[in-house]
Order: C-alpha cells, then sequence, then structure tokens
C-alpha cells in the first residue's frame, strides 16, 4: 500500500476556522488595546495641564501678592514667556504634546521656553499653535475650585463642544485646570461651569470667569496676532 506523505497542510475548513478564531480575537483584543491608548493619552495630557495650572497658581502667588497677567500678554508666546521669566515654568513640552494630532511630525519644538543662549524666536508658536489655550485676564481673587484657566485646543467657547478637527482628542472632549491647580475632563463645557457667584452653571467658558470687570481673554498664537 502507498504511504501517504507527512506533509499535508491545512484543509480549507481549518484554515477558515483559524481566520475565524483571529478575526474574533481581534474584535475583542482592538477595542482594548484603543482604549489602553487613549487612556495613557489623557494620562500625559492630564499631567502637563497639571504643571501648567500650578505654575500659573505659583505666578499669581509670588511673593504672597496675588497678581494676573499683565495687559502686554495677548498670544500664547507672551504668556509661556511671562512664566519662564518668573521661573515658574520654562518647560515647553507642557504647551506642546507629542502625540496631539496637528503636533505630529512637528520637528523644531525646543524642549525649553528659555534657552542657554537666550529668548528664543516665537516661530514654533505659529498656527496650529500649542496644545493649549490660555486666558489672560483671569482675576486672582476670583473663586478657585471653579475659574478656568486653560484648556485644550478646539473649544468653541459658546457650545462648550470641542472640534473634531482641532481637538486635541477630536470631538470626545477636552481638559480644563482651574485657578487652584486642578484640572478636570470635560465631553462637554455647556452646562457644566459655575458662575463666580455660585448662582447658576454657565456654557460660554468665558462666563464662568466674570467678577465685576471685563471678561479674560483667550491667547492667541503669534501667527494670527
Amino acid at each position: 500500500m502507498e504511504k501517504k506523505s507527512g506533509g499535508q497542510g491545512f484543509t480549507l475548513m481549518e484554515l477558515m476556522v483559524v481566520i475565524a478564531i483571529i478575526a474574533i480575537l481581534s474584535a475583542i483584543l482592538v477595542p482594548s488595546v484603543r482604549k489602553a491608548i487613549d487612556s495613557a493619552r489623557r494620562t500625559r495630557g492630564s499631567n502637563s495641564m497639571r504643571q501648567l495650572a500650578v505654575a500659573y497658581m505659583n505666578y499669581s502667588n509670588t511673593f504672597g501678592d496675588q497678581r494676573t497677567m499683565p495687559t502686554r500678554v495677548v498670544s500664547h508666546y507672551d504668556w509661556a514667556l511671562e512664566l519662564a521669566k518668573a521661573n515658574v515654568l520654562n518647560e515647553a513640552n507642557v504647551y506642546f504634546w507629542t502625540d496631539d494630532p496637528l503636533l505630529k511630525g512637528k520637528t523644531d519644538i525646543p524642549k525649553f521656553v528659555k534657552n542657554g543662549s537666550g529668548w528664543p524666536s516665537n516661530g514654533y508658536w505659529t498656527d496650529p499653535g500649542p496644545s493649549v489655550v490660555m486666558l489672560v485676564g483671569v482675576d486672582p481673587n476670583a473663586p478657585a475650585t471653579t475659574t478656568p484657566i486653560a484648556w485644550t485646543r478646539g473649544l468653541d467657547l459658546e457650545t462648550g463642544n470641542w472640534d473634531a478637527s482641532k481637538g486635541v482628542y477630536g470631538d470626545a472632549g477636552g481638559f480644563v485646570a482651574f485657578l487652584d491647580g486642578h484640572v478636570e475632563w470635560f465631553e462637554t463645557t455647556a452646562s457644566k461651569l459655575v458662575a463666580p457667584d455660585g448662582s447658576a452653571v454657565t456654557s460660554p467658558i468665558d462666563a464662568a470667569t466674570v467678577t465685576g470687570g471685563s471678561a479674560p481673554v483667550a491667547t492667541q498664537s503669534a501667527a494670527s496676532r
């Protein structure tokens, strides 16, 4: 009797079963991996926002005298220089996040706002600008736990929603940093923010910052000044 070859391959049925198993495992694992990656991104973003918020809190209370950003501060670059000159924050990576979709591939971002040779050009603060937007004119005596000072880029200040094409996390939401140094994640800020007198929630983010004078103004990128 003729012997069969020992090198037989998979039958069509066996191959289809293997493919089906791989497809099922992929359907289970891919969402979990994506969720883990998104969680890691948010953790890094939260840490950066926290550093920024604490730096501003230290700036506001330097030498025991509460202060706000001077009127000459009108751009992201001016804001960062002010904190760097006050020696409370000099790391540029707090403003520019490596996993920000609009900043991927950008290679000319320095590590520091102020370097050993002096103050660098503000050319790298051009559009799309940093991953965060800061407020100028926040009253340091405003309610610390509810007054926003910065948020991740892409927030529509009126609707409270993040833009899918400009948001650091698309339209999923973003972070808001507050005057007391804490940071919160919001899917939307609409009806989530508290007015300074504590009497109502607000949708436009600047309505949560007004304490009697004019509303603070969001910084702009150097290119749009």
